[in-house]
Parts: structure tokens; sequence; C-alpha cells
């Protein structure tokens, strides 16, 4: 059932062998078909599924959902939901984290809240996926109060915010230059009884430097090593470049040396960045020094490793 022509000839020869479709049989295709990307096909089948008086179920409308969304069609995605309503299925958790998703992605977070609001008025509970979402598009537009409003409601409704919601509120704060809001749900994290992830302080020293608070980073580098997490390049990286611009070489060189101990990929990049801020501080020696490693180090240098 990998594709349309397989999908319709399990249900022909299903029918032809006397066996009834009946709402499962249907749900099970029109799901493939979605899954394939050929929600339109699906969506046909459901009308198939109408005119044979075979009732979908909320498993049947969330596969077409999703799907719609997927695919960048909310207003259909949104008219099925009111389609679904209408002939007296009630939508479900997945059926609102869906649509709240796909508002968000559009950048309608109104309408989204508006969406939770009436499902909850209905009785469905969103869950932490939901919230989370939400969260999401009000950081997404830089509207921090807003998000921070949903973190507490979420939390009066008894949904225990997890890493990926304390990750999402961080790096809303650091996007929008609000680090003492940002430091402070990092610190909160571990009062909850949840232990900070690589995302997490990646995160974290990515903020520090880009608002040029390297020193800070750097302790929570050591931090993050002390938890026995490994820093990603990309964060090390960013954070060797900040340290060098603002003339800390030693400390950058300490990382540089991290790095080459915990077997972090040093490309031609990062020794750039290096052999520039040697020049930079008229430590000539110490620039040559590392040019004349770099082969046995298995990098090349460059036209920005010459003119550096």
């Amino acid at each position: 059932m990998g594709n349309k022509g397989a999908a319709i000839s399990f249900l022909r020869i299903a029918e032809d062998g006397g066996l009834k479709p009946n709402t499962t049989i249907y749900s099970m295709i029109i799901d493939r078909l979605c899954k394939d990307g050929m929600v339109d096909d699906g969506v046909n089948f459901l009308v198939e599924m109408n005119s044979k008086g075979i009732r979908a179920n909320v498993v049947t409308y969330n596969s077409l959902i999703d799907s719609l969304c997927k695919h960048g069609k909310w207003k259909e995605a949104t008219g099925m939901l009111r389609e679904m309503v209408d002939s007296g299925i009630s939508p479900d958790v997945c059926t609102t984290t869906v649509l709240v998703s796909a508002l968000c992605k559009q950048g309608m977070i109104k309408k989204a809240e508006e969406l939770l609001e009436g499902m909850i008025t209905r009785g469905v509970d969103p869950d932490i996926v939901t919230y989370s979402a939400l969260m999401k598009g009000y950081c997404l537009q830089g509207l921090m109060d807003e998000a921070m409003r949903l973190f507490n409601a979420m939390v009066d409704r008894g949904i225990h915010p997890d890493n990926y919601c304390y990750n999402t509120m961080i790096k809303g704060y650091f996007k929008n230059m609000k680090l003492d809001e940002a430091m402070h749900l990092f610190r909160e994290m571990p009062l909850r009884g949840l232990k900070c992830d690589i995302v997490t302080f990646n995160i974290i020293v990515q903020g520090l430097v880009q608002i040029g608070r390297y020193t800070v980073a750097q302790e929570i580098l050591n931090e993050m090593q002390a938890a026995r997490q490994i820093p990603d390049p990309k964060t090390c990286g960013l954070l060797l470049d900040g340290l060098c611009q603002s003339g800390h070489i030693d400390e950058a060189m300490f990382l540089f040396h991290m790095m080459e101990k915990r077997g972090l990929r040093l490309d031609i990049v990062k020794y750039n960045v290096l052999v520039a801020a040697y020049f930079k501080n008229r430590t000539l020696d110490n620039a040559r020094d590392l040019f004349t490693v770099l082969p046995s180090k298995g990098s090349c240098p460059d036209d920005r490793t010459s003119l550096a």
C-alpha cells in the first residue's frame, strides 16, 4: 500500500471478495495516502466513504488534517475541522495540536490560541505538545510576555514543563535580548527536577556569545563539562570567535585545546579565527606556529589563513 494504485487495489479486492469496507479499512487507506503525500486522493476517499454511508471517525479526520497542514493547506484543514464537528465527531488533542502548530507556522498566533480555547471549551484537554507549539509561535514573534503567560497557564493546569518547553522559552528570551529572564529559567530547571541537556547548554552558550557575554559563556561551558555534557563544534566555534574578537586570546586557546582533546572537529575556519587573533595582538610567533601545524592536523591553509 505504498501508493495510490496499491491502496485502491486493496480496497477493490476486498469489495470483490465480499468484504464490506468499513471505517477502519478506509481510515487505513486514507492514512497511507496522506503519508505518501497524496492528501487530495485521501479527501476523495473520504467523499467516497460518505457516499456509501460509512461514517468517518476522529482517526480518519486527523490523518487528513495533519497532511493538509503539512502541505501548507491550513484553510482546508480548518474547513475539515468544521466538517468534522458538524458531523458530530469530537476533535481530540491530536487534532488541536496539529492545527495550532500549523497556524503558528503561518504567524496566526491569536487564531491558534482562539482554536485552543475553543477546544478547551469543548472539553478537549491540551497537552504539553499543544502548549509548546503555541509558546514557540509567540517566541518567534518576540511576544515573550504572551509566551510566559501560556507557560504559567500550562503549569496551572497541572502540566509540568519539560526540557523542550524550557529550551523554547530560553531561546526566545535570548533572541529578544532578555538575558536575566533566560538565565532565571535556566537556573530554575534543576529546581523542577529537570537535567539541562546538550540542547539547553548550547542555547545558553550561543545566546551569551551573541550578546557579547563571552566570560559568562565560558563559565557555562565549564558547567557543561562538569555535567558531562559535550558541547558541539558549532557552539565552541561561536565562543572561540567571540573570545578572539574580544581579545581573550588565552581563554580562546584554552578552549581550542579543549576542543582538540574532546575530539571535536576543528576545520580551517576555526584555525583562521585563532591565527587572525594572534596577528591582531601582534603575537606573530604564535600565529606562525599555529600556521605550520595545519597540515599535520589535516587542515589546509586557505586564502583567509594567508591573509590573516
